[in-house]
């Protein structure tokens, strides 16, 4: 068998099991709770430790064509890409239109893009302890100037406008650039406001106005404000889950979970069990057509 013959069996193997385990991470049953993990920063693509919001979009499509009525979006993170996190926000939003029910319950963390997104549920359960709030927009930029002017490197930009080399890390930023990306962050942060108003209509109180200063805040602060509608466990997130679908339930039985969350098999999962040379082959192969992840 030539090497060619062997990259169609190995993407055969890859196609097939990444379908399969796609299916069965989408497969919904109109007698469970669908329950979707956001765990980790949130990016736009598939990346190690990063909620992928592409990924995240399309199991919410699958589960609005499905026959679950009800949702659980879990969320455990500090926030990441606002692109991302309205993405998933608007996902949301549109289930709500479509008639299916969504309930957001808030983890360890949620705060930032993490608390975005579950801004596009219905309702949000918080745990006790956990950490959201931070409604706002930052960016960072590093100036190592000084380091290079003690080690003799000296870097010049050929540019087209003043501002084309904006947020370099090689020389001061001037006012009039600090001022320009002032401007961009509070526009971003203006439509996390907006949108958080949005999806909590009728539901904020006087006391959601000082948060406006990004800080975190504990659940107890965010009910008080609005921004939850309830602190509770994950068992009782399920339940109101449950019951705004009117899914039938035992009493204060946990409904049955079909999780959904997007499950990407790692390549080295798949090959296991193929033989280490093919696989080392294979990646080689990969390499010479210079396929890369994008994040």
């Amino acid at each position: 068998m030539d090497f060619l013959k062997i990259i169609a069996i190995l993407i055969a193997i890859l196609a097939f099991t990444t379908a399969g385990a796609w299916a069965f991470q989408t497969a919904s049953e109109s007698s469970c709770v669908s329950v979707l993990h956001i765990d980790g920063p949130i990016g736009l693509y598939p990346a190690s430790g990063q909620a992928s919001a592409r990924d995240i979009v399309q199991a919410l499509e699958s589960f609005q064509s499905g026959s679950s009525k009800a949702l659980l979006v879990e969320i455990n993170s500090p926030g990441g890409s606002a692109v991302a996190s309205t993405e998933i926000y608007d996902a949301l939003r549109a289930l709500n239109e479509s008639g299916k029910t969504t309930v957001g319950y808030l983890s360890e963390v949620a705060a930032s893009g993490g608390y975005y997104s579950a801004a596009g549920t219905q309702y949000i359960v918080a745990n006790p302890n956990t950490i959201t709030g931070s409604i706002g927009a930052v960016t960072d930029v590093t100036n190592y100037e000084e380091l290079l002017n003690k080690i003799g490197v000296q870097q010049y930009a050929i540019k087209s406008g003043a501002l084309k080399d904006i947020g370099a890390g090689y020389r001061n930023m001037t006012l009039a650039e600090k001022a320009l990306l002032q401007e961009l962050i509070t526009e971003t942060a203006g439509r996390f406001v907006t949108d958080v108003r949005a999806g909590r209509s009728g539901k904020l109180t006087e006391a959601f106005e000082p948060l406006l200063d990004a800080r975190i805040i504990s659940a107890k602060t965010a009910l008080n404000a609005g921004l939850v509608d309830q602190i509770g466990s994950r068992k009782d997130a399920l339940i109101k889950a449950a019951a705004l679908s009117g899914l039938q339930t035992d009493g204060g039985t946990t409904p049955m979970e079909c999780d959904i969350t997007p499950q990407i098999p790692a390549l080295s999962d798949i090959f296991s069990n193929i033989g280490f040379s093919m696989a080392q082959g294979f990646s080689r192969g990969l390499s010479g057509q210079n396929v890369k992840a994008q994040t």
